[in-house]
């Protein structure tokens, strides 16, 4: 097994042409704004590049080799050397590789938001995380997926119970059955939820729960495109305990084919409405009613702390009350996002358009439509930018990875990241990167509940 995997990365492994070797060098050498001591330059600058996804695992012994293979990867982006004190500045934990490529290339109050820590939210860790793994194996994100397997050991699943999560879903409890159910429809089919999907979740969950769970499962999503995306490589401890993947098999799955939650490697592009039709669907679902029922208006201006009447409040910052702490560290997220960074407003609602469009999402493409406004595109551009016209090289290249990475995350190879760091430097490539999560995790948050 561990030759065939070899042997596979070996295949996908191209040597670059020598006229791209000197614009990727410069790219490598250009400063990026942190303050932490990056990888040396020689290991940054290797004319290898892998133009082939990495491949999804077919079994569940191939699963475990594949993610412990992936702690002797390189990331895509340089990540900085472990300060052997960074453990006692983090309560004595030591920081995995998520959120130390976090802190070195994003704005704090960007990842300030999480989809738990809330004590108005009551679902169990145990739950979330099974979720979680779904979401993983649909998105074949290798690094979420291997941290998932092993909160789930932690959590005392014997492999026979988490291997359920891949062949099996008679077995689950009903509530995990159907968390796994809308996990993998929001992950793969996000545009093709229907009212019954949500009211399949009845009446094992409530509306407040309903509400916590599908903003789990979109921010899961989002998690996914960015650790998966910059290719981190997988830590070798998680909470204080070593990270073991090559434990045994249960023998009811030894050399058997799953992926219940699994993508369809061969899958094509979603069939999109025209930019017309998207734009009256857009305006009709101004007036939708919500598939739950939502914390009230007054409840989210407490949270926002707005008095001012005048400020509308939208469903999507309702939704947020349900749970105060986290909705109101989410809602600053998304404010930071809209208005810092390194990237221009352009840039940033073209993440956001692209995004909506392909995952069919009406209300936020109502909001990208207004931001696209905002920054001087005026409506038969917006048309154009539609079509991919009028844009520069470098627009054009976000919005087509924007379309890879929102439709088909298992497919970023490592030259879709080197291809942005030829146009970009490190801190913006990662904020693409963040920003194209973040718009597939609104997406997913307000198409769900039609919001």
């Amino acid at each position: 097994m561990k030759k065939a995997i070899l042997h596979h990365t070996k295949w996908s492994m191209v040597v670059a042409k020598r006229t791209n070797i000197a614009l990727l060098i410069a790219t490598l050498l250009s400063p990026t704004a942190t303050a932490h001591e990056l990888i040396p330059t020689d290991e940054k600058t290797s004319a290898i590049v892998a133009t082939d996804p990495k491949p999804i695992p077919k079994n569940r012994e191939e699963m475990k080799q594949l993610l412990e293979n992936l702690k002797s990867r390189k990331s895509r982006l340089p990540l900085p050397k472990v300060d052997p004190n960074a453990a006692a500045a983090n309560n004595g934990r030591p920081v995995v590789n998520n959120g130390l490529a976090r802190r070195t290339y994003l704005p704090a109050a960007w990842f300030a938001a999480d989809f738990g820590n809330d004590p108005a939210m009551t679902l169990t860790y145990v739950f979330k995380t099974q979720c979680f793994w779904v979401v993983s194996r649909g998105n074949n994100c290798h690094y979420c997926l291997g941290h998932q397997e092993h909160k789930l050991h932690d959590s005392g699943l014997s492999d026979k119970q988490i291997a359920w999560l891949d062949y099996d879903w008679s077995q689950l409890d009903p509530m995990v059955r159907k968390g796994a159910a809308i996990a993998k429809a929001m992950t793969l089919t996000p545009h093709q939820l229907t009212d019954q999907d949500v009211e399949n979740l009845r009446p094992e969950l409530t509306d407040p729960q309903i509400i916590e769970l599908v903003y789990t499962i979109a921010m899961f999503n989002s998690v996914n495109r960015w650790t998966d995306a910059l290719g981190l490589p997988q830590d070798e401890i998680m909470r204080e305990k070593r990270i073991d993947f090559l434990t045994p098999v249960d023998a009811e799955f030894q050399g058997k084919a799953g992926g219940l939650a699994a993508a369809d490697p061969h899958a094509a592009n979603r069939k999109l409405p025209s930019y017309a039709e998207a734009m009256a669907t857009l305006k009709q679902n101004e007036s939708r009613k919500p598939r739950v029922a939502l914390p009230s208006e007054e409840a989210a201006r407490k949270m926002l702390a707005i008095t001012d009447a005048n400020v509308k409040i939208e469903n999507w910052e309702r939704a947020l009350a349900t749970f105060p702490e986290v909705g109101k560290r989410q809602w600053d997220a998304i404010q930071s996002m809209n208005n810092e960074g390194h990237l221009s407003p352009k840039v940033k609602a073209l993440i956001a358009w692209t995004s909506a469009r392909h995952n069919i999402a009406s209300t936020t493409l109502r909001f990208a439509h207004q931001r696209l406004q905002q920054a001087g595109v005026t409506e038969s551009d917006i048309e154009r930018l539609d079509r991919g016209e009028g844009l520069t090289t470098d627009e054009e290249m976000v919005r087509q990875f924007t379309i890879k990475l929102t439709e088909h995350p298992q497919r970023i190879t490592d030259a879709d990241i080197e291809n942005l760091r030829q146009k970009f430097n490190d801190q913006q490539v990662a904020e693409i990167v963040y920003l194209i999560g973040a718009a597939n995790m609104l997406d997913r948050l307000t198409e769900t509940l039609a919001l």
